[in-house]
C-alpha cells in the first residue's frame, strides 16, 4: 500500500512543482496570457510524469506495452470507447447536481479553446494518468491485496476499486470525481484483464479527444446536457443512446472473453 500511495503522491507533487515552476517563470519572463501559462503548466506536468515514471521504472515496459501486436483487441477497445461516450455523459448527468459542482469549468474551457490543448488533454494526459493509476498504482495495489486476501478475484477487485478511488480523488473537482471513479473502475478492470495499459490509454484518448472535438464543433457543448446535443430531438437521442449501449456492451463482452497471457495483473 505504501508503494501505491508513493506513486499517487509523486504524481501530485510533480503537478504541484510544475505549476509553481511555471508560475515563477511567468513572473520573471512574459509567457503570455493565462491560457498560455495554463497550457505550458499542463504539458510540462504530464511530460514530467511520463519521464519520471519510466526513468524510475515504476511502470515496467511489460506493463505498458502489449507483448505482441494485438490489433483485434485494440479495435475492440476503440469500439468500447466510442460506445461509452454517450452513456457516460448520461450517467454523469444523473449524478445529483450538489455532487458535481464544477470548480474547474473555466480552466477546462481555456484548455479546450486552444489547439495546444489537444496535446495537453488528449495526447499527454491519457498516457501520464494511465501510467500512474493503472500502470503503477493498480499494479502495486494488486500485489498488496493479493498478499492479504485469499481469494484472487476479491484481491483483484479491491485493487481496482482502490485505484479508481485515488483516480477520482486526484481530480479534486466535484463535477469530475463521481464520473472519474466509475470510469476508473472500467479502466482498471480493462488493464487488469489485458495486462497492459494500452487499452486504457486508447479509451482515455478517445474520450478526451471527443470532448475536445465536440467543444470545437459546438462551443456551448461543455454546458449542455446529453439530450441538448441532439437539438432536443428525443427520438434521435434515444436511438443514439441505444446504439451506443449495444456497441459498448458487445465490446465489453468480447473483451471479457479474451484470454490474456503473461499478465502482471493475472489472477
Amino acid at each position: 500500500m505504501k508503494q501505491a500511495l508513493l506513486y499517487f503522491l509523486s504524481f501530485v507533487l510533480i503537478q504541484l512543482l510544475a505549476s509553481l515552476g511555471v508560475s515563477a517563470l511567468a513572473a520573471a519572463v512574459p509567457l503570455g496570457d493565462t491560457r498560455a501559462v495554463l497550457l505550458i503548466t499542463t504539458i510540462l506536468a504530464n511530460a514530467a510524469v511520463i519521464l519520471v515514471f519510466f526513468a524510475l521504472r515504476w511502470v515496467p515496459l511489460s506493463t505498458a506495452l502489449f507483448v505482441k501486436a494485438n490489433v483485434p483487441l485494440a479495435a475492440l477497445t476503440a469500439a468500447l470507447a466510442f460506445g461509452m461516450l454517450l452513456p457516460s455523459l448520461v450517467v454523469e448527468n444523473l449524478i445529483p447536481e450538489a455532487m458535481r459542482q464544477d470548480l474547474l469549468a473555466d480552466v477546462f474551457k481555456l484548455l479546450l479553446s486552444s489547439p495546444w490543448g489537444y496535446v495537453a488533454i488528449a495526447l499527454l494526459a491519457p498516457v501520464a494518468e494511465e501510467m500512474v493509476f493503472r500502470g503503477a498504482v493498480l499494479r502495486a495495489a494488486t500485489a498488496f491485496f493479493s498478499c492479504r486476501l485469499a481469494n484472487a478475484r476479491s484481491a483483484a477487485w479491491a485493487a481496482i476499486i482502490f485505484s479508481a478511488a485515488l483516480f477520482s480523488a486526484v481530480h479534486g473537482n466535484p463535477a469530475q470525481m463521481p464520473h472519474a471513479f466509475l470510469i476508473g473502475i472500467l479502466l482498471a478492470w480493462l488493464t487488469h484483464h489485458t495486462g497492459s495499459i494500452v487499452p486504457a490509454v486508447i479509451v482515455h484518448w478517445i474520450n478526451n479527444s471527443s470532448a475536445f472535438i465536440l467543444y470545437w464543433l459546438i462551443p456551448d457543448s461543455y454546458d449542455m446536457t446529453p439530450d441538448q446535443l441532439f437539438g432536443g430531438c428525443n427520438a434521435a437521442f434515444f436511438a443514439a443512446l441505444g446504439a451506443s449501449l449495444l456497441l459498448f456492451l458487445a465490446s465489453l463482452l468480447a473483451i471479457s472473453r479474451t484470454k490474456p497471457t503473461n499478465s502482471p495483473y493475472a489472477q
